[in-house]
């Protein structure tokens, strides 16, 4: 009788022409520079920090601009290309302090912390948690970012270098400040101990 949350579901199949040009999202190595393409923005609706924190599902939900999407998708496929991106993820679901650990635990071979430094203007939890569009973090050598950054500057894309790669745990400005081992069992291991607690 109604819609499951979240209702819109879209599934996209792509033809890779050259396997050398997949990113994954994870960072790669200690020293390298890591920037946010696109904007934060103040939008919290219908995000994944509502529904989790507050357990409401309401508000408008971020704008898209289509015409700025492309450009950003474009520019960055350019950037790949060239071979400057080491890793590329989007901000969207949960936002980008879910982006940021994604990036330093999904490889569990091989997990990078990072220290991060936002200086946007915006409250706390829609920096941390908000899910505007058209944002992605992308890692590059450190060699390679004025490159990266003059890239990007030239398509009219906002690029900002954010931080560094490198050591044991995630850190954003004095708001975060957590063990890469914390982090990877939280996300990875979230199932069993919501079990364990049950039983």
């Amino acid at each position: 009788e109604r819609a499951v949350f979240p209702t819109p579901t879209i599934g996209m199949i792509g033809l890779i022409e050259n396997l050398s040009h997949i990113t994954t999202q994870w960072f790669k190595d200690d020293g390298d520079t890591i920037f946010l393409l696109g904007n934060n923005k103040e939008e919290l609706g219908a995000s994944e920090y509502l529904h989790a924190i507050y357990g409401v599902t309401k508000g408008s939900v971020p704008e898209l601009d289509m015409e700025f999407e492309k450009n950003l998708q474009t520019t960055l496929l350019e950037a790949i290309k060239a071979g400057y991106i080491k890793s590329a993820h989007d901000s969207t679901e949960g936002g980008l302090s879910v982006a940021l650990t994604e990036c330093c635990i999904s490889n569990h071979e091989n997990k990078h912390g990072a220290e991060i430094e936002l200086i946007d203007k915006i409250r706390t939890d829609a920096l941390l948690f908000g899910e505007s569009q058209s944002r992605v973090v992308i890692s590059c050598t450190a060699s390679d970012a004025d490159k990266v950054q003059a890239l990007f500057d030239k398509a009219s894309v906002p690029c900002r270098r954010i931080g560094t790669v490198g050591g044991d745990s995630l850190k954003i400005n004095d708001l975060v400040n957590v063990k890469l081992n914390k982090l990877h069992d939280s996300w990875y291991n979230a199932m069993h101990h919501s079990m364990e607690r049950v039983s």
